[in-house]
């Protein structure tokens, strides 16, 4: 497991997190809607520029294709006021 925090943290974050932590049980947070709040905000903007040169169909497919998401759900993002 040690070798996963390196890779992931690199070697320095990672011994740090082992120093201070080491033998304890550490919950981290995933951050899902705050990962999901920003790819929202992202797709909204790119929207907002492919929009400007082409149709709002050819946008769509765009954004389909980056996000991987269905025209359904870019419509409901899209649709959605967040702030």
């Amino acid at each position: 497991q040690y070798r996963a925090l390196e890779v992931t943290l690199g070697e320095s974050a990672a011994r740090k997190l082992i120093q201070a932590y080491g033998g304890d049980r550490l919950y981290v947070a995933n951050c899902t809607k705050k990962r999901i709040g920003i790819r929202n905000d992202a797709i909204r903007a790119d929207f907002d520029s492919f929009s400007l040169a082409q149709s709002v169909h050819e946008s769509m497919r765009l954004l389909s294709r980056k996000y991987l998401l269905s025209n359904r759900q870019l419509t409901t993002i899209l649709k959605r006021v967040e702030g």
